[in-house]
């Protein structure tokens, strides 16, 4: 990422906002890091992700360790634009958390009442990957040559392309595998009630999937 420049500590500022890089023009963003100050130039169109991989650099931390705050809510959505989401002259807060569990996923099969429960989903792994890995596991035809996830937590259809990392999903939820990519005013079956009352072991029991409003 071209024209960054990072500085940890309380010193004066050298006033960065407004100024240019290689990447176009800076905006300096504070954060607050185990009693610290720290402080990062970059790009004025750089993602939350962006800014997470720039403040592991400047402290040697791993980012899937860093949880960042603004204004108290966690800024999770590695894709959004930080401009969206962090407002001029906000300072956030990083806390090391260590590395969040990988999320698991119960996958419903709804055309043929079938369910894998609790599937780990590795971390680093795309949609596209995730939504062959559910085929497996709920034995989807391979004459449905297109599917999809609906994830019921979030209530929405998980694009391929994003990684999974992109969305904030609780440690256990349901997704809905259908077959084709659905149309915009698509609405997904509610899980039969085969499916009700079945159990995920120690990790507990699985909830109605329903879907989007």
């Amino acid at each position: 990422m071209g024209g960054r420049r990072t500085t940890i500590g309380g010193g004066p500022s050298s006033g960065a906002e407004g100024a240019s890089g290689e990447g176009g023009p800076l905006r300096r963003v504070e954060a607050r890091y185990a009693g610290r100050t720290m402080v990062v130039d970059i790009a004025e169109g750089a993602s939350v992700g962006e800014l997470r991989q720039s403040c592991a650099l400047a402290l040697a931390e791993p980012a899937a360790c860093l949880t960042m705050l603004c204004a108290g809510h966690k800024l999770s959505v590695e894709s959004a634009a930080m401009s969206d989401v962090i407002p001029l002259g906000s300072r956030l807060m990083l806390l090391n958390r260590g590395p969040p569990p990988p999320p698991r996923l119960t996958i419903v099969d709804t055309r043929r009442g079938t369910s894998a429960y609790a599937m780990e989903v590795p971390i680093g792994l795309s949609v596209a990957e995730l939504i062959e890995l559910a085929r497996q596991a709920v034995g989807f035809p391979i004459s449905m040559i297109e599917a999809t996830l609906f994830s019921s937590h979030l209530k929405v259809f998980l694009k391929p392309e994003l990684p999974v990392s992109s969305y904030d999903l609780p440690t256990l939820s349901e997704a809905c595998l259908l077959a084709a990519p659905p149309p915009c005013n698509a609405v997904v079956p509610r899980v039969s009630s085969l499916l009700r009352g079945q159990s995920t072991g120690r990790l507990g029991r699985v909830s109605p999937l329903t879907g989007p409003p």
